[in-house]
């Protein structure tokens, strides 16, 4: 009897076993970044995911980091969720008139479902009146700067404008390669995005004078 029992334990453990959800590495699962669309009756929606919200709000406090010029701290986010290619606007000879535009910038690549997939992050730093004394008045300068410019705020929407134009013209990701084997520009990257290419996404974050930013820039 205690055999038969035994053996209908082991073949109970084993079914249990085979049926079990098997954990994927960390490099494997990244569905997170993945925007997720329901359907409803007023049309389609994004869901919203916590998770990657916090992430988002991380990066932001990072990017605060680039003016204090804490090597150690920035972009520490990013490396923790496994970007690579980060890499940092930093201006150190800005005058008065200029515009804020440092940032973070990376990307991730990663694979669900044995396919491949990119993130590609961006965070902007928020007004820093902790920073030196010309930058704390550049960005203060930034946030009351209001002419309405066809609908925006043109403090930020210049700020926004400038940060575009430097990812346009001068970042490119070592990591993610053209079909000629060269390094995916922020250009080609962009690209792929309006082809409708499948498994590239941008994510883009920014706290206070940063959101502001963020938000146009999207």
């Amino acid at each position: 009897m205690k055999r038969i029992f035994s053996v209908i334990l082991m073949l109970i453990l084993l079914f249990t076993s085979a049926n079990m959800v098997v954990p994927v590495s960390a490099a494997e699962d990244n569905s997170i970044y993945i925007p997720k669309i329901v359907s409803t009756d007023n049309g389609n929606k994004l869901v919203y995911v916590p998770e990657l919200a916090e992430i988002a709000r991380k990066m932001s406090d990072d990017a605060y980091g680039i003016e204090k010029g804490a090597t150690t701290s920035i972009a520490k986010t990013m490396k923790n969720e496994d970007f690579v290619d980060v890499k940092m606007r930093i201006d150190t000879s800005k005058s008065l008139g200029d515009l804020p535009e440092n940032f973070l910038v990376g990307v991730k690549n990663f694979k669900v479902g044995g396919k491949e997939k990119h993130v590609l992050a961006i965070a902007f730093r928020g007004t820093d009146l902790k920073a030196s004394a010309m930058d704390a008045l550049i960005d203060a300068t930034t946030d009351a700067l209001f002419v309405d410019l066809n609908g925006f705020h043109s403090g930020f929407c210049g700020s926004a404008s400038t940060a575009f134009n430097i990812l346009y013209n001068e970042i490119s990701f070592s990591s993610i390669k053209n079909s000629d084997g060269s390094a995916m520009s922020f250009r080609d990257y962009l690209e792929c995005c309006k082809d409708g290419k499948e498994g590239y996404y941008i994510l883009v974050t920014g706290h206070s004078l940063g959101g502001a930013i963020a938000n146009i820039f999207t």
